[in-house]
């Protein structure tokens, strides 16, 4: 296929984004003739030469821009809103054209802007003339594609899935390998996106595998190795495929989104699809969640459209029970004032399995009312009381990855004590096992506010053995009852002299490594430093220096960022190595580098002895050779770095 600058299509040659126009009650309002009216998508600098070629002769409304005099504004914000969706449709990652702009031509035909385009020596094709006509497989040619890009499935297994696929034998769940649980799924992604050149009767029997899957929610379809999707409606085509083979509608619609194109209009639409998102809870709320998540993802790219919006508002006025924690996430910015408390309770209570977006959506809420004062806490500590105990561990762990807010990590601590509190017998049990991620997790925390560590005291008072002593060592010390630890054996004394950075480096490196229960070794001898230089034929930098004259490296585990940090014997000794086993090869170890610490893989952070970026820590990967600068210079590795880990 042509490069062009141009690509032209109507709504109705797009069925996916008809699909937004079409119904008695359509997520966006445009009027019928709309649907035929050119929409145009071209490169940012094919721009100016389409609008000096067509704004003479054609009314033009450009995606993101004032509506042109005449022009309705509601209806430029839905014309706007339809655009933006035909260039996501038309995308194609690039393979045509760089998607940046579109605009609308109102009132006119295809024809008469490709003559127009024509004329001006524009490079234009309508979406119809550009698209790959694939002929459908035969069943030789899909079960050879499968053969040939099934890698997710044990080899020695792949001749009985191609008997399964040829209809020699059938394929029950329990003659499956063990370790294999997406076989149907593996078999899918194997003849990837092209959905219109599936072979019917081999996709057939593969959806009778994917039929047997736990889980089906993404069948990971989207891919590079298929024609475009111009004109096409794959999301539509996979969803009729699944009905076909027994799925029901709203999970097909689930199946074929997260798997097809996940920005497709088709989520756009399912705003206005009530029935079928009430089908979706009374089938499974997390089916019904993940779909109206769907729907509401792009709820910043349908703001322009006043009927999208209004579609959303009724969803949000009836508290419907498909609104997640992930749905209204997506909503909390556009639509807060119609958001309430109600709904996070809601959320908070059925869709356990989103702790993080839950707190996220409570928090932005709590950002932009007084009236939501509290909300984060109320939310989280509602969620607490509805999780199941087995997924606490993850979710929490998960929250405290990615939120920093003092108030949340207060809600923690709550929601934490409550549930020790509750049952203090088997405290965050998951089966017969303590969620050790959870509690290493949480140790991690600053101390929680003072009512909650003093209920956290008298827990750990009452409760002495209900816990491994490593966990309630480190309650304990949040608590606040833990024993004084003993007072580090360094002074600033030997510091006098370094500069304030190398100081600052060391310092803190003595105070985390002692908070974490190590003790740095003593120093390298002056002697031991003098060869070091001299084997380097470098001087080593001064930071480097002043810490290796004080400690010898970190000990002998990895602890220094998860690290092992090395003796000054180590580096050199390793950097031996390093220079013996990558000579020649792709991924030569520098001459004027020194490894410093080791990952346990094979892995290390080097500094720079000398040539270019002196004084500065690089990484070397044992697979791919040297990568990115780390950090300046050690002593700022060193200020950063955590101990213990």
């Amino acid at each position: 296929m042509s490069q062009i600058d141009v690509a032209i299509s109507t709504v109705a040659q797009l069925p996916a984004v008809d699909k937004l126009v079409s119904g008695s009650e359509p997520a966006l309002a445009v009027p019928e003739a709309a649907r035929e009216w050119p929409i145009l998508v071209f490169g940012s600098d094919a721009r100016d030469a389409v609008l000096a070629a067509l704004s003479k002769k054609f009314l033009l409304l450009e995606l993101w821009r004032a509506a042109p005099a005449g022009v309705d504004e509601s209806l430029a914000g839905e014309l706007t809103v339809l655009a933006n969706e035909a260039r996501n449709a038309l995308d194609n990652h690039g393979r045509i054209f760089k998607n940046d702009g579109a605009i609308v031509v109102l009132e006119s035909t295809t024809d008469a802007v490709l003559a127009a385009l024509s004329k001006a020596k524009i490079a234009a094709g309508a979406v119809e003339s550009l698209r790959e006509q694939g002929a459908p497989w035969s069943e030789a040619q899909a079960i050879a594609r499968v053969k040939e890009k099934l890698e997710y499935v044990d080899e020695a297994f792949v001749p009985t899935v191609l008997e399964c696929l040829r209809g020699a034998r059938e394929l029950p769940r329990r003659d499956w390998p063990k370790d294999c649980k997406d076989l149907g799924s593996s078999v899918l992604r194997a003849l990837g996106p092209a959905i219109e050149q599936w072979n019917p009767v081999v996709a057939e029997r593969a959806l009778r595998l994917l039929a047997q899957e736990s889980d089906v929610s993404s069948v990971w379809l989207n891919g590079d190795d298929g024609p475009p999707s111009l004109g096409l409606d794959r999301v539509g085509m996979f969803a009729s495929m699944l009905e076909r083979a027994s799925f029901s509608a709203a999970r097909s619609r689930l199946v074929a989104l997260a798997s097809v194109e996940p920005s497709s209009a088709s989520a756009g639409a399912l705003i206005t699809a009530r029935a079928l998102l009430d089908a979706a809870y009374k089938e499974s709320p997390a089916l019904a969640f993940e779909l109206t998540y769907h729907a509401t993802r792009g709820a910043s790219l349908m703001d322009g459209s006043a009927t999208w919006k209004r579609h959303v508002g009724a969803l949000l006025a009836a508290h419907h029970p498909s609104l997640g924690a992930e749905a209204l996430y997506a909503l909390c910015e556009g639509f807060a004032k119609k958001i309430d408390r109600a709904h996070i309770e809601h959320a908070a209570r059925t869709d356990t399995t989103r702790a993080e977006r839950i707190q996220w959506a409570a928090a932005k809420l709590e950002e932009g009312a007084k009236k939501h004062e509290g909300l984060v806490t109320f939310a989280l500590e509602t969620w607490a009381k509805h999780v199941d105990p087995a997924g606490y561990s993850g979710q929490i762990a998960t929250i405290l990855r990615d939120e920093k807010r003092p108030l949340v990590l207060d809600a923690v601590w709550a929601s934490l004590v409550a549930r020790l509190e509750a049952s203090p017998r088997a405290p965050l049990t998951s089966g017969e096992k303590t969620d050790d991620v959870c509690l290493y997790a949480i140790a991690k925390l600053r101390a929680p506010p003072k009512p909650i560590a003093a209920r956290l005291a008298q827990w750990l008072a009452s409760n002495p053995k209900s816990l491994a002593p490593v966990h309630h060592k480190a309650l304990a010390k949040k608590a606040g009852t833990a024993p004084k630890a003993k007072p580090s054996p360094w002074s600033d004394e030997d510091l006098e002299g370094l500069t304030e950075a190398q100081q600052k480096g060391i310092a803190t490196a003595r105070k985390r490594s002692w908070e974490a229960g190590l003790e740095l070794p003593k120093g390298a001898t002056e002697a031991a430093l003098e060869a070091a230089e001299k084997e380097l034929g470098a001087a080593l930098p001064a930071d480097v220096r002043a810490f290796y004259a004080l400690h010898d490296g970190g000990g002998p585990d990895e602890r220094f960022n998860a690290q092992r940090l090395y003796s000054l014997k180590d580096a050199l000794a390793q950097r031996k190595l390093l220079k013996k086993y990558e000579a020649g090869g792709a991924h030569a170890f520098d001459d004027g580098w020194l490894p410093l610490t080791d990952d346990g893989a094979g892995n290390h952070h080097c500094v720079v002895v000398k040539g270019k970026n002196a004084g500065a820590i690089m990484d070397f990967d044992h697979e791919t050779g040297a990568g990115s600068k780390i950090a300046a210079s050690f002593a700022n590795l060193l200020q950063r770095a955590r101990w213990g880990e």
